[in-house]
């Protein structure tokens, strides 16, 4: 049976503090299992203008939340390690006083194998932002794979508190498996009236998804679910210090 894990509740609360988080058992406060490749988008907190992808390749972590891997940020891949706990993860590159990067912030588990990370960065040079980064669900077994969401998805959207409404456009390029299945991965473009943004994803079996995503004015995160051909969502923009956020739902179809 499909089950609705309630992403949106998941992303919203996420983008706004991790407010949902509740005391876990004492199984749930050992160090997550942070291993793999996620990716998202990093901005300068300097410059906005100054982002762009970003990836997180964690390949080895201890028992105690110890871990190695690497980070590319602006265009430049740096050689890491770090430690998570259950709800907090950071790293450094290089050793003694010469630091190429620092960063630290939230880790979150989305269940079914995918997470998410909002995290802060400073570089060597002086530049510092943030980077949001999300780690694809496990691909389920067939028949229980994700539906097909590659395409142009045009609709409308509403921001929820100053009921101003707008069209929207989706142009989505989602992963395939090697047999041509569709992934649990994706990415695209967000055409919201005449502002633009990036944004990633992933997508389970049931049609959930995540979503984050970058513009000039800060990063955004959404979740929703596709079903009947029809997608729907509520997004977050979490601006920097200069802009509002924005809370937005968005409906959208073939």
């Amino acid at each position: 049976m499909k089950r609705n894990y309630s992403l949106f509740r998941i992303a919203f609360v996420s983008a706004i503090g991790f407010a949902f988080l509740l005391p876990g058992s004492a199984r749930a406060q050992m160090p997550p299992d942070v291993r793999g490749h996620y990716r998202g988008f990093s901005q300068s907190s300097g410059n906005p203008d100054n982002r762009g992808p970003a990836e997180l390749n964690i390949i080895s972590q201890t028992p105690d939340g110890e871990f190695q891997g690497s980070i590319t940020i602006l265009g430049n891949t740096h050689s890491i390690h770090g430690e998570v706990d259950p709800h907090s993860i950071a790293w450094v590159s290089g050793s003694g006083g010469i630091r190429s990067i620092r960063g630290e912030g939230q880790w979150q588990d989305l269940t079914r194998g995918g997470a998410l990370i909002l995290a802060s960065y400073r570089l060597r040079s002086g530049d510092h932002g943030e980077v949001a980064l999300v780690q694809n669900f496990t691909q389920p077994p067939e028949p229980e794979m994700p539906p097909y969401i590659a395409g142009s998805w045009p609709g409308t959207f509403q921001n929820i508190l100053s009921l101003m409404r707008g069209t929207v456009e989706w142009t989505v390029q989602q992963d395939r498996m090697p047999t041509g299945a569709p992934s649990t991965g994706f990415m695209g473009q967000e055409t919201i009236d005449t502002s633009m943004n990036d944004f990633v994803g992933t997508i389970d079996g049931g049609g959930n998804f995540v979503r984050i995503g970058v513009s000039a004015q800060g990063f955004l995160i959404g979740a929703g679910k596709v079903e009947s051909g029809e997608l729907t969502g509520t997004t977050v923009e979490n601006y920097n210090t200069f802009h509002p956020t924005i809370h937005y739902a968005v409906q959208v179809g073939r």
